[in-house]
């Protein structure tokens, strides 16, 4: 307990400090914006400082299990596969970890614009907006 104290919050499978509460700060959670994440434990740690926003979260398998368990399959998961679901949101957040950065190619560049990107040292906050085409 003693070195618990001393690392403090520290994620030993990634070998950092969790960055999401800094994070979770950014995003605002209302019916017209939709909030993306590139997995279910992006979704579990922001669920916890944004227990009011629907979050969204993309996973390769159709069923999640062990500590993802509460995450509602039917309603949160997005498959890569899946026709986008932006058009329903005016704004998109899109939260992940740098070793994430593969699953971007989820094309929300092809049905929204950029409009800011930050950066806690390996946690990513993208937010996009309605592309007017």
């Amino acid at each position: 307990i003693a070195q618990l104290a001393i690392v403090g919050n520290y994620n030993f499978q990634k070998l950092q400090k969790p960055q999401i509460k800094q994070a979770a700060s950014l995003i605002t959670c209302e019916s017209n914006i939709a909030v993306l994440t590139a997995s279910p434990y992006s979704a579990v740690e922001l669920g916890y400082y944004l227990p009011e926003c629907q979050i969204f979260y993309m996973h390769d398998k159709p069923y999640i299990s062990g500590g993802y368990s509460m995450l509602n399959p039917d309603n949160n998961l997005f498959k890569k596969s899946q026709s986008p679901v932006y058009s329903d949101y005016e704004f998109v957040y899109y939260v992940y970890y740098d070793e994430e950065k593969d699953n971007k190619d989820i094309t929300i560049s092809n049905y929204m614009t950029l409009i800011e990107s930050h950066h806690y040292d390996s946690f990513y906050v993208d937010t996009y907006g309605a592309a007017s085409f």
